[in-house]
């Protein structure tokens, strides 16, 4: 208890972008049946596994070299996954648009009362999903833009919570 208070900030901040870090992996590799027996993937599914390469791109802040060497093995291991993956993620991204919307709702909120609207979803080069975000009676439109294997989620191309 003592040395918990020895810990500064930025140490504490390391450690717990480790710990999400370490989630949101866990939570990925929970798919890896699938890359054995193709399925499917459900509504809530595709949802978590959206939100979970967000969270692994967005506390993936260091070098690979930098990280401890169990979590370098988890990170490489989840690359591969997200690789292996992309196929049947992109396919249901195409076909459930409105879940692709409501998995990025928690990173990127909707205005109360003001519900995005995804249209002309489209996969762009490999690996990127691309559309037009309307909100505010097609007053607002925002260009998005979402690596599949990477989980980096771009709006008017900036990175999320750069400006967005």
């Amino acid at each position: 208890r003592a040395e918990s208070y020895k810990v500064t900030e930025t140490e504490l901040a390391q450690r717990f972008q480790q710990y999400a870090l370490w989630a949101a992996l866990l939570c990925k590799r929970t798919f890896t049946h699938l890359t054995y027996r193709p399925a499917d993937l459900d509504d809530t599914s595709l949802e978590v596994f959206i939100q979970s390469s967000i969270t692994v791109h967005d506390n993936l802040v260091v070098k690979l070299e930098a990280l401890p060497e169990l979590l370098q093995h988890a990170v490489i291991r989840d690359m591969r996954l997200s690789y292996q993956l992309s196929p049947l993620v992109s396919e249901s991204i195409m076909q459930k648009t409105d879940i692709f919307r409501r998995s990025l709702q928690e990173m990127w909120p909707e205005e109360e009362g003001c519900a995005r609207v995804f249209r002309d979803v489209n996969l762009e080069a490999p690996h990127w999903i691309s559309c037009l975000s309307i909100s505010g009676d097609e007053a607002f439109v925002q260009e998005v833009h979402y690596n599949i294997t990477e989980g980096l989620l771009m709006v008017d191309y900036r990175p999320m919570g750069v400006g967005s």
